[in-house]
Parts: structure tokens; C-alpha cells; sequence
């Protein structure tokens, strides 16, 4: 019996361990009928954590804790695949789900790298020449300043405003906006710049407030300085300070993503097709009355479930339009 003082995680090792060893391939450790191939071998040790490879490289007791492990988790690997419905009932058809849900993803992983992909460039440019709008388009934006005077829970609003009124009369009779933002903003983040909002404001940015951005989009032309606003802050004098137009990006500007998106529903087509192309090429074999016995039988209003013509699977990956 081989001591086994920590075992290091070892069983990473499920997946080799069901692989079948080729005529060529060298037994290097066996017990009781179960094997470790030189190929294995080679496998565990490759993607064993560092520290796991330095004990094995420098001690015996750790190779025998690494072929021991192995043994153990190969026989247990043949333990459930050994599994028959007669013996373990609802366990044997879970354990064969979760291998084919594995299996989906290690076929997925197989057929993607086998898969050949054409040149997506024209493809590409011809999404941003007719869909550029959607693809590439900069939305308007602009920067602003504003002066809040705070108004929350019982303040007295109407003083707030005749307040706030009485500076936008200062401004509008020549006083500096950013010097009375300075001075009297109760925004101090803004305030101590003069009033100004680095965050570049868009008609949908969800996070400024929209009675905010709104008031912002109303005034037409730069240094331009809104009526009284009212958000859920307080109310505010807001200056326009630029507007950057809309603008639509160069198709250079746009080309790796558009090509990247464009490539992940090409691959996506390609599995799915490939799947069609697994599934039943002609009309199926149907025992209805066994069907029947444990599905139910289907109301008479209902459509046979068994398809008049044989079935075709879509050919080819469809063009992305």
C-alpha cells in the first residue's frame, strides 16, 4: 500500500485518464490491470502545478504519490463508466449527460480549430459602407459648467430659486460665471474649477441625470446659460462650454472589432450547421406506441411528430449580412 501524505490536486488527471493508449505506446506503470502510458505520463507531468513538478523531479516518495494518484483516479474513471441503468439507475443517465456536456465543449473546442476562416475584410467593409451609422457613429457630445445650490428634504424652495435667480441676473449683467461658480456652487467637486463637469455629457448617458442632459441639449450655441434647473440634487444654472459633433469613425478605427464580431457569428453558424449535420438525414424510425407510454400521446389537433420528407440540414454557413 503506497502512502499517500497530500494529495497535491492531482486529479486534473480525468481527462488523460480515459484516453486509450495507441499499440506503440509504452506501458511505463501498472497495477492490477491498470495502466499509465508514457503518453499520459507525460501529460500529468506537463500540466502538473509548478511546485508538483519540482517535488516529482527531486523525490521518489513524490513520483509514487503522482502514479499512485493516477492509478486511483483511472480506476475510478472505469468505476463509472462500468455504470449500467440496471445497476445505478438515474446516477448511470446523469453521469452520461455531464460526458456529453463535456464532450460538447471539447467537440466545440476541436471543430473551431479545425475551422478554416476566409478573408473577412470584404465582408467587413461592406457592413460599415452600409451600416456605418449603426457601426461607427460618435454621438454628438458637450461639456458644461453649472452652479448647484443644494435643495433636499424640507428646504424652502422657492428662496433656493429667487437665490439661484439672482446670480443668473449677476451673470447675465457681465459677472464671470466660473468666479460665482467658485464662490457659491455647493457642488465642491465642480466648484473649486470654476463650475465645469469634465465628463464629456451625451443625449443618452443614463449617468447624468436626463432632466440634466436635457437642459444641456436645449441651449444652442457655446457660453449660452440655461434658466433655472431642477434635479433631484438641487437647482442649477448650466453653461454651455463646446459641442463636439457627431461624427463617424474611419472604417481603420473600426475594422479589428467589426472583423472580431463578424468572425464569432461566422464560428458560431459554422458549429451549429455542423450539428445539423449530425442529426437525422432521413424520416426516423418511431415506435409511437412506446413513445406514447412515456411521453403521453400527443392531442389530436397536433402534428405528427415524424416529418413527411427527409430532414435537410442548413448547408454551408450562411452569408452575414
Amino acid at each position: 500500500m503506497i502512502p499517500i501524505r497530500h494529495i497535491v490536486g492531482l486529479l486534473i488527471v480525468i481527462f488523460p485518464l480515459t484516453v486509450q493508449a495507441q499499440p506503440a505506446d509504452q506501458t511505463v506503470v501498472s497495477y492490477e490491470g491498470t495502466t499509465i502510458s508514457a503518453s499520459e505520463l507525460s501529460y500529468v507531468f506537463r500540466f502538473a502545478p509548478a511546485n508538483v513538478k519540482r517535488q516529482v523531479e527531486a523525490e521518489g516518495e513524490a513520483r509514487l504519490e503522482l502514479f499512485a494518484t493516477t492509478l486511483a483516479s483511472k480506476r475510478m474513471m472505469a468505476n463509472l463508466m462500468a455504470m449500467t441503468p440496471e445497476t445505478d439507475g438515474d446516477l448511470y443517465y446523469r453521469f452520461q449527460f455531464a460526458l456529453t456536456a463535456a464532450a460538447r465543449q471539447f467537440d466545440q473546442e476541436r471543430f473551431q480549430k479545425q475551422l478554416d476562416i476566409p478573408d473577412l475584410e470584404p465582408l467587413a467593409e461592406e457592413r460599415y459602407r452600409v451600416s456605418m451609422r449603426d457601426i461607427a457613429l460618435v454621438p454628438e457630445s458637450r461639456l458644461a459648467s453649472h452652479i448647484l445650490l443644494m435643495c433636499r428634504d424640507e428646504c424652502d424652495k422657492n428662496a433656493v430659486k429667487r437665490d439661484l435667480a439672482a446670480i443668473r441676473q449677476r451673470i447675465l449683467e457681465g459677472e464671470d460665471f466660473s468666479a460665482l461658480a467658485e464662490e457659491l456652487s455647493e457642488d465642491p467637486l465642480s466648484a473649486e474649477n470654476g463650475g465645469t463637469l469634465k465628463t464629456e455629457i451625451q443625449r443618452d448617458n443614463a449617468r447624468i441625470d436626463e432632466t440634466f442632459r436635457e437642459a444641456v441639449f436645449t441651449l444652442s450655441e457655446v457660453d449660452d446659460v440655461s434658466d433655472i434647473v431642477e434635479t433631484q440634487f438641487g437647482f442649477h444654472l448650466i453653461r454651455l462650454d463646446s459641442i463636439t459633433p457627431e461624427y463617424i469613425r474611419p472604417f481603420s478605427e473600426v475594422e479589428v472589432a467589426l472583423k472580431a464580431e463578424i468572425e464569432r457569428r461566422y464560428r458560431a453558424d459554422a458549429y451549429k450547421n455542423y450539428l445539423l449535420s449530425l442529426g437525422p438525414q432521413s424520416q426516423l424510425e418511431i415506435d409511437y406506441d412506446a413513445v406514447d407510454a412515456i411521453l403521453g400521446p400527443l392531442p389530436a389537433e397536433s402534428a405528427d411528430v415524424a416529418p413527411e420528407e427527409s430532414v435537410e440540414p442548413t448547408a454551408g454557413v450562411p452569408t452575414l449580412n
